[in-house]
């Protein structure tokens, strides 16, 4: 039998079917009971983040939208323990990356900015969640310029000779 050094519990079961297809991308159903189990574990927010932050890492556009949603539901429900303990850096960083990284999929990319801005406003004051809060601040104020773009496109594309 293999064992691993990460807790790998009903929390980790809970978000990879919450993540999985048969739920539409805002489906917000499911929520209040990952919320409770990972409430009734000592490692219920740190397996959270890990767990959310491989969807957001490995995961198609789907599971990527559906672990931001899921991600959010959480900082709402779970309570003050849960948003001390899940708030890792290295899911703030996959959070940052996933919103400016030209390879993650348009609607992923603009799920966190519209998340970054809603998490801003709301959590600004709230002791413990100033990183969150704080993400807004970190995206990029313009996008690229289009010929930056399409000139490193042209650079990739095979030629002809």
């Amino acid at each position: 039998m293999f064992h691993s050094k990460k807790p790998y519990s009903a929390v980790t079961v809970q978000v990879d079917r919450l993540c999985s297809e048969q739920y539409e991308e805002d489906d917000v159903g499911g929520i209040i009971d990952l919320v409770d189990v990972v409430r009734i574990q000592n490692s219920g927010p740190t397996e959270a983040a890990r767990a959310l932050r491989k969807k957001l890492k490995y995961g198609g556009p789907h599971q990527q939208i559906r672990a931001l949603v899921i991600l959010d539901g959480l900082i709402q429900n779970a309570g003050s323990r849960f948003q001390r303990g899940f708030l890792d850096e290295p899911l703030l960083e996959r959070l940052r990356l996933m919103a400016r990284e030209e390879m993650v999929d348009p609607e992923v990319r603009k799920k966190c900015q519209v998340l970054f801005v809603q998490w801003a406003n709301g959590y600004k004051n709230t002791p413990g969640l100033e990183s969150i809060a704080h993400l807004y601040k970190e995206l990029p104020k313009t996008q690229r310029p289009a010929a930056a773009r399409s000139k490193v496109l042209r650079e990739t594309e095979p030629h002809d000779s």
